[in-house]
């Protein structure tokens, strides 16, 4: 959970400092911390290690929304873009591109904190 605060707290900080491409990996890795944070506390298990953030919400026992598991599956597509320097440099370029990824992973990250006993 403190990893995964970090992590939240640091996409922020790169999100307002123009950090964009950083500032979204930075978000899904905090997300994905804290999925795995419920898989634990939630449905008592240990979470596989794979960094698809749809998969690991539908294992969490969290019960996410058909519109909250599209989000994810959004996310998880910017997660794996976001590492490529010829795709973050171009669709990752801008406030106004980075912004909406932004908003939707916090609305998630802070969703899930929320359901959460150990936050």
């Amino acid at each position: 959970m403190k990893i995964a605060e970090s992590d939240y707290k640091s996409s922020q900080y790169l999100f307002n400092g123009a950090r964009y491409p950083q500032a979204v990996y930075l978000l899904c890795q905090g997300i994905e911390k804290i999925l795995k944070a419920a898989h634990v506390e939630i449905a008592k298990i240990a979470p596989k290690k794979i960094h698809r953030l749809e998969n690991i919400a539908k294992e969490s026992g969290l019960g996410i929304s058909e519109e909250q598991y599209e989000l994810l599956t959004d996310l998880s597509k910017h997660y794996s873009r976001v590492r490529y320097p010829d795709i973050s440099g171009v669709s990752y370029n801008t406030k106004k591109k980075v912004e909406p990824i932004m908003q939707s992973g916090k609305d998630i990250y802070l969703w899930v904190r929320k359901q959460l006993r150990n936050q």
